[in-house]
């Protein structure tokens, strides 16, 4: 799963109380320190974990305290599981050093492209800008993102909209019959 170490920005949305009801609006309260022993990460809500993770999760008293303590913070699945992730005492952690930190890019779950990071990937940027469209900073892949799509690892990729580009989901669903059906030469195609 995506766990990286907690920027400056996002630290305020658990350093600070805030108020949950219906929208979440943050207030000047500061909060205790989290109740565990290892530091805070970000990741995203998106991940894949084993069994043993969430017995882990669902039986851990120091888990269970952690989790009461996200209660009035801002979009506590951005850090909670990346933490978890890298707490010793839960099964298929790694260690909180910056060295096992790992990036969207990197981990499973899903794949995004971030209109804040686009640009072009001769000038550094991670990836070319989306062909579809950006809402709310994420790529909504048009068919031009394909052929990068394809080449990426992971289970999910989000997002599509047929009002955007019904055309990259038509040629996705068709790639993925073609694999389906034992000819992976299709993605050569692109």
């Amino acid at each position: 799963m995506e766990t990286e170490a907690t920027n400056d920005y996002k630290k305020a949305r658990w350093q600070y109380h805030h108020n949950v009801n219906g929208t979440v609006v943050r207030t000047d309260v500061k909060k205790s320190p989290p109740p565990i022993s290892s530091p805070m990460f970000m990741g995203n809500a998106y991940f894949v974990v084993t069994r043993a993770f969430v017995k882990h999760v669902m039986q851990d008293r120091e888990v269970q305290k952690l989790l009461e303590w996200e209660r009035d913070t801002y979009s506590p699945d951005e850090n909670l599981w990346a933490t978890l992730q890298r707490m010793p005492s839960v099964p298929g952690s790694i260690p909180a050093n910056i060295k096992y930190d790992e990036s969207d890019l990197q981990a499973i779950a899903r794949v995004v492209k971030w209109g804040y990071h686009a640009g072009s990937i001769k000038d550094g940027a991670p990836y070319d800008h989306c062909t579809g469209a950006y809402r709310r900073e994420v790529c909504v892949y048009g068919a031009g993102d394909l052929a990068w799509l394809l080449q990426q690892h992971h289970l999910f990729a989000n997002k599509f909209d047929p009002e955007v580009d019904d055309i990259a989901i038509r040629c996705l669903e068709s790639v993925l019959r073609f694999k389906m059906l034992g000819h992976d030469m299709v993605t050569d195609h692109f």
